[in-house]
């Protein structure tokens, strides 16, 4: 009896939807930024891309950060044009759905691995015959930031 006594407290002094309003609030509020956050950046690596005339480019990076998220309020688009927030009790009355936009900062960066030729005079002398051997050109690969065209759009 005591016990439905503290349950009845409770509800009256939380309501019935407090959980699923508090959990919501804790996953838009922290939960996305932290898993944002754990898997931060992406690298895409593509083995031979196309290059330009005279060029050996042997593998192209793309470097994706994603940085912070924002949510933003519940909005609609009424039929003579205006835009209103919106509440959860609107969208029961209304049979809506209760969404919002997330906006999330992202930085690309893109760079690639260019092979380049080695003069002989910075090989030692087991290199140079080395490379008598298998008749190969000596090269080394030089990573290079590309530049590349940024969006101005979010």
């Amino acid at each position: 009896e005591d016990c439905w006594t503290v349950i009845s407290s409770f509800f009256d002094t939380k309501g019935l939807v407090s959980q699923q309003t508090d959990s919501f609030d804790e996953f838009t509020q922290t939960t996305i930024q932290d898993l944002v956050n754990e898997y931060s950046t992406i690298t895409l690596d593509q083995p031979n891309p196309p290059s330009g005339a005279g060029e050996k480019v042997a593998l192209r990076r793309y470097e994706i950060k994603f940085g912070t998220v924002m949510v933003s309020r519940p909005t609609i688009s009424e039929t003579d044009g205006t835009v209103t927030s919106l509440l959860p009790y609107e969208c029961r009355d209304r049979n809506l759905t209760y969404a919002s936009p997330l906006y999330i900062n992202i930085t690309k960066k893109v760079s690639r691995a260019v092979e380049q030729d080695i003069p002989l005079k910075e090989l030692d002398d087991a290199q140079r015959e080395e490379l008598k051997r298998t008749g190969e050109m000596p090269t080394k690969l030089v990573w290079e930031q590309e530049e590349s065209a940024e969006d101005d759009d979010p």
